[in-house]
């Protein structure tokens, strides 16, 4: 028999202690207790009570075996010396050992009878064999870690084959977590996207999260938490995920923060006969690529239709879409970034030309034009500019915004990828003027290289109506000029941008 000290449950433990849920996220800031809450659990478990006392979810108490794991072994090490080590170290009938981190509790005739495993993220794949002993796991700074890897191809398994439990617990992370899809990097992080399914109820009853801050903690003077908080400015990525702990979407740490449902997803049909319609889009083959429809009216736009495509080859890519857009009005020319072909073939732009040009029965009916975007020395810092502006509206003191306030430009629910894109791309790590490149970023490109390769409405210069009473060929003081014009000559020479903007035909004159 052997003493252990641990910390009692405090005041705001006791509710997620009590519940009876399989697998619990504690989704709270630093010093909400996640250390002492583990600790506790670990040894006497949790859960409801049986009329024995003893909890639903068992832990070292009743012999079974707990993991603690952290995201890499530095940090993992860091748990060893400091919440381990001096809790464990010569204790009877405890045995630690430096090189497996683990802590063996022996029962008197010095036979193991539960054994505590430290472990990281970066080794997941050892926990499979530690057997059908293993009560429970718990997951310390969840968010910072390839959660989907460990829990979904480790970890969940594992737990199916025992019947344990599992404690998953962190500060939140809006940005990558180093898990690595088809698209690159993904975000948020999935404890992040766990967190927001139990939230919205789309996850298994098995599934609780619970939040805190260390307001709720009692032993932490309020007034010192106070302090904390005013340490840091309102908008500040640390404060909102390290000490809110806030699921942050279209806010703190991404790219565009002045994302909002309300303002940039629109349902409304464009007008039959007023504006123009255009497209634009982004190559890719392994990672998705994509095709999108928009329309331009006299004030904004809407992003109207969208193909989303991965490992399909460009005529077929080009042939989709033109069908999926036949049925609107037919677009002038459509933007899209496609990388260069050097085997003396057919290029990736022809054969999406060809497919489209297919769907419209031939050059003679008109189909619109593939064309490549504007490129070149800083294109990407003023990508990222033009897209704020675009984005852009204002409310008025009640919240609302009025129609002459709305973003430049709108997007439709039938286009959700570019919607999932533009509300969570993260912004460049590096502290630069872009993107993070490494996140899926090929819808934001698509959108970018078509407001690049057209005047941006900020930018159009109003046109004045020229003076009916006045004679093209001579001024106002009745000077003849240098070089007489007709009336159509004066005003083709007052034309702003190229000729097939999408603005020629609409603003006010």
């Amino acid at each position: 028999m052997t003493e252990i000290l641990l910390h009692d449950l405090l005041s705001h433990q006791e509710e997620p202690g009590a519940d009876p849920a399989r697998f619990k996220f504690l989704r709270c800031g630093r010093r909400w207790g996640k250390t002492a809450f583990a600790e506790h659990i670990s040894v006497i478990g949790h859960g409801p009570l049986d009329h024995r006392g003893r909890p639903l979810w068992k832990g070292l108490l009743a012999g079974l075996d707990i993991v603690w794991m952290g995201p890499t072994i530095p940090q993992t090490n860091i748990m060893w010396h400091r919440d381990v080590v001096p809790r464990f170290k010569n204790r009877p009938l405890c045995k630690l050992n430096e090189n497996d981190k683990t802590v063996t509790f022996l029962n008197g005739d010095g036979t193991p009878f539960a054994i505590l495993w430290v472990r990281s993220a970066e080794a997941a794949h050892s926990i499979r064999g530690i057997g059908a002993k293993l009560g429970g796991i718990v997951i310390d700074e969840a968010a910072h870690m390839d959660l989907e890897y460990v829990w979904l191809d480790v970890l969940r398994p594992t737990l199916m084959d025992c019947g344990g439990w599992a404690v998953i617990m962190s500060t939140t992370n809006a940005g990558t977590d180093g898990h690595q899809n088809e698209v690159g990097a993904r975000t948020p992080s999935y404890f992040n996207i766990v967190c927001q399914e139990i939230q919205d109820g789309t996850r298994d009853p098995d599934y609780v999260q619970f939040y805190g801050t260390a307001r709720d903690n009692p032993l932490i003077d309020p007034a010192e938490f106070d302090k904390l908080v005013a340490e840091y400015p309102p908008d500040s990525v640390t404060l909102a995920q390290e000490i809110f702990a806030k699921l942050v979407v279209g806010g703190a740490g991404v790219a565009f923060p002045e994302w909002s449902d309300d303002a940039h997803i629109a349902r409304y049909e464009p007008p039959a006969f007023q504006g123009t319609w255009s497209g634009f889009g982004d190559w890719g083959y392994t990672k998705p690529g994509g095709l999108w429809l928009a329309w331009t009216g006299s004030e904004r736009s809407l992003v109207r239709k969208e193909y989303y495509f991965k490992e399909t080859d460009p005529y077929t890519a080009g042939y989709t879409f033109g069908q999926m857009i036949l049925p609107f009005p037919r677009a002038d020319y459509i933007v899209v970034d496609v990388p260069a072909v050097s085997d003396g073939g057919p290029t990736i732009t022809e054969e999406l030309q060809r497919g489209i040009t297919d769907v419209y029965g031939g050059l003679a009916a008109r189909p619109p034009v593939f064309i490549p975007p504007p490129k070149g020395a800083g294109s990407r810092v003023t990508k990222k500019q033009l897209t704020h502006q675009q984005l852009k509206y204002t409310r008025n003191a009640d919240g609302k915004i009025p129609p002459w306030l709305l973003p430049k430009v709108q997007f439709h629910p039938d286009c959700p990828n570019i919607i999932r894109v533009m509300q969570k791309i993260p912004k460049d790590p590096k502290g630069g003027e872009d993107v993070d490149t490494n996140a899926e970023d090929h819808p934001y490109d698509a959108l970018a290289g078509w407001f690049m390769a057209r005047l941006p409405y900020s930018e159009r210069q109003r046109q004045e109506k020229p003076d009916p009473d006045r004679h093209p060929g001579w001024n106002a003081r009745g000077e003849e000029n240098q070089r007489a014009q007709t009336l159509a000559d004066a005003l083709r020479s007052r034309r702003q941008g190229p000729r097939w903007t999408p603005y020629k035909n609409v603003g006010r004159h």
